[in-house]
């Protein structure tokens, strides 16, 4: 995944030269439309594919979050033939096949929850990061023909559409499994299993909330290019994120389950302050240079994203800090917290994004003024954090039983 992710960055200074920053501005939409489509289709039954009983469970669940996203992407396929509907993201191009493409790669998205999911439980880990890298190969194999065939508006969202089509193929070879319908086992299931779309719909809400409702927000109030100059500095502020959560957490994590409750502290306040060192020196170090790194290698063109990404540079940092610390809310059972924070950090934003665009008339502010209320959410919930590590380390032992009260 770590290299996929690198891959795409290492071409993106090509693709920033090929497409206008206009394409990057419909490509902003059509992401944030397709993962709050996709990963809400499944209402996370997805999750119980790897704890089923047994196979015909698991093949039973897949089956029914299978056909719940498909449904879900004909939904939106259906609706979006209505001018009236399509008129609710005004900024979005209005050519019926992206509506189209938008609709299929929502249904691809909830696909490959649900099959790297049953991978999970199969135990073929690499044919889910065979998936990454497959989908970025095909994304950047597509958008560079679509390109060259002068197809720029619309070429990322076909490029990505394709990619997560192959995706979905890939991920079908390694589970070396098709749907099979059995309907009264799917009802039975979808009852059994009812508490996790009860119980893990807001969580899951509040955090694509977070990520993917302020685009779509923008882009009922600026035009495609400002929104193109804006992904441009998000992908850029992000990149670290793939790293972190795909090797540093996970690496983090194990770390944490062989630790003694003596060494919690002692590990929190360490890996507070190396990670926050090792990210805020390249980011200011960046940030110092923006201006001529990113003419350099993106082009003049992208002159404007420098100051979104100076914007973004705080979140960037602690919420990378945070994401490290987060494997403590597991550690110590606290996924409460964790549900808390989320719903401060969706709080934050709406704020910001609420006085940016009242006050303001420009992109700009309320991009600030998000980044910065979300930057303090993140270093409260370092500081809650430490908090109940301090709590788990004070916490005294458990005496044993005396000879008297265990025979009692």
């Amino acid at each position: 995944m770590v290299f996929a992710q690198a891959l795409t960055l290492m071409l993106m200074p090509l693709l920033t030269r090929l497409y206008a920053v206009e394409a990057f501005g419909y490509f902003a939409i059509y992401v944030a439309m397709t993962n709050l489509i996709g990963i809400f289709s499944t209402l996370r039954l997805e999750q119980t594919v790897p704890i089923a009983e047994d196979q015909r469970e698991a093949d039973a669940v897949s089956t029914l979050t299978v056909l719940m996203s498909l449904i879900a992407g004909l939904a939106v396929a259906v609706a979006t033939t209505i001018p009236q509907v399509r008129g609710l993201l005004p900024t979005m191009k209005q050519d019926w096949y992206i509506w189209g493409l938008t609709a299929a790669s929502a249904t691809f998205m909830g696909w490959i929850q649900i099959l790297t999911q049953r991978l999970l439980r199969n135990g073929k880990l690499k044919y889910a990061a065979m998936r990454h890298i497959a989908e970025k190969a095909s994304f950047l194999i597509i958008a560079i023909w679509a390109a060259s065939a002068k197809h720029t508006n619309g070429g990322l969202i076909v490029a990505q559409t394709v990619g997560n089509f192959v995706a979905v193929l890939m991920l079908m070879i390694g589970c070396a499994w098709l749907p099979k319908i059995t309907f009264h086992e799917m009802f039975r299931l979808a009852r059994k299993y009812s508490d996790f779309p009860r119980l893990n719909t807001a969580s899951m809400a509040l955090q694509l909330f977070t990520t993917q409702l302020p685009i779509l927000l923008y882009s009922y109030y600026f035009t495609p290019e400002f929104l193109g100059y804006l992904n441009l500095a998000q992908r850029l502020a992000e990149a670290p994120n793939t790293v972190v959560s795909g090797a540093l957490a996970p690496v983090f994590y194990r770390r944490l389950l062989t630790a003694g409750k003596h060494q919690y502290r002692r590990i929190f306040l360490r890996t507070t302050l190396w990670s926050a060192t090792a990210f805020s020196i390249p980011m200011i170090l960046f940030a110092l240079n923006a201006q001529t790194i990113i003419d350099f290698v993106f082009g003049a063109k992208w002159h404007a994203s420098m100051p979104f990404f100076l914007a973004l540079a705080p979140l960037t940092v602690t919420r990378l800090c945070y994401m490290i610390q987060q494997c403590w809310l597991i550690m110590l059972r606290h996924l409460d917290v964790d549900l808390k924070i989320s719903a401060l950090l969706l709080a934050a934003q709406g704020l910001g994004i609420f006085i940016g665009l009242f006050f303001f008339s420009t992109l700009l502010e309320p991009v600030i003024a998000a980044a910065a209320l979300t930057s303090v959410v993140y270093i409260a919930g370092m500081i809650w954090i430490s908090r109940l590590i301090h709590r788990a380390h004070t916490a005294p032992l458990p005496q044993p039983l005396s000879a008297e009260a265990s025979l009692t």
